[in-house]
């Protein structure tokens, strides 16, 4: 048998044996429209044998942090991330893979992360176990006010100009989560997040938001504003 190479996409590697087809169902990736392939048995080294999974398409950016298992179980605001990745980290990792002796701060310490916090409260809520202990045996419970310190630290100081375009529309919708939850101590999706503003944002803005919802793929910085464009090509909006 012979699976192609994908050029774009997701490669979940190294499943135990028989729990591949529970991860395909558990993230519903037959509904996706892109080639997915589920290799089962395949021979490993380390394993014996193991699952695969291939995910043939443009994903959105992987975000992924990683802490010790008696912090999670205990865990303490902000608590310590042991390594961390996300696109932003991309271009610093590449540059690890040709400068071994480089230093990457997120992968080569322990850190104080309190984002951590958060999405622990989601994992609570909402997550999905791909493999192993059920949440809540592994993961502590964490109160509502150490889940808006977490996620408001840094807004009275947020600065759009600081990140790079592409992060624009995901940004503007983490604000939507973060003022619905002050309001009604909800916690929401991005795309939910987006939803909550329109409904409850200044009129002036809205439009705005819904480009954000429909999915922002050109953003630039004009003057003191930002323009951003939909994948629809409905408009252009500034805010």
């Amino acid at each position: 048998m012979r699976v192609d190479s994908i050029k774009n996409g997701f490669v979940i590697d190294h499943i135990t044996a028989g729990n591949g087809m529970k991860i395909y169902n558990l993230l519903k990736l037959g509904e996706l429209s892109c080639p997915v392939a589920l290799m089962t048995n395949v021979k490993s080294a380390k394993m014996g044998v193991k699952d695969i999974i291939k995910i043939d398409r443009s994903p959105c950016p992987l975000e992924m942090s990683a802490v010790k298992k008696i912090d999670a179980k205990n865990w303490k605001t902000p608590g310590n991330c042991v390594f961390h990745y996300s696109d932003f980290w991309t271009k610093k990792y590449l540059e690890r893979f040709k400068n071994p002796n480089l230093e990457v701060y997120v992968a080569d310490h322990e850190f104080p992360d309190a984002d951590v916090t958060s999405y622990i409260k989601l994992l609570k809520q909402s997550g999905i176990v791909l493999y192993g202990e059920e949440i809540q045996e592994v993961f502590a419970d964490v109160s509502d006010e150490d889940f808006w310190s977490a996620i408001s630290a840094d807004v009275e100081n947020y600065d759009f100009h600081d990140y790079d375009a592409r992060y624009f529309a995901s940004n503007i919708l983490i604000l939507g989560r973060i003022l619905s939850f002050r309001k009604e101590k909800r916690i929401l999706s991005k795309y939910e997040g987006g939803i909550w503003m329109i409904k409850n944002v200044p009129e002036n803005l809205k439009e705005a938001l819904r480009a954000c919802k429909s999915n922002v793929y050109t953003v630039k910085l004009s003057g003191s504003s930002w323009l951003f464009r939909c994948t629809n090509n409905t408009g252009v909006y500034s805010l």
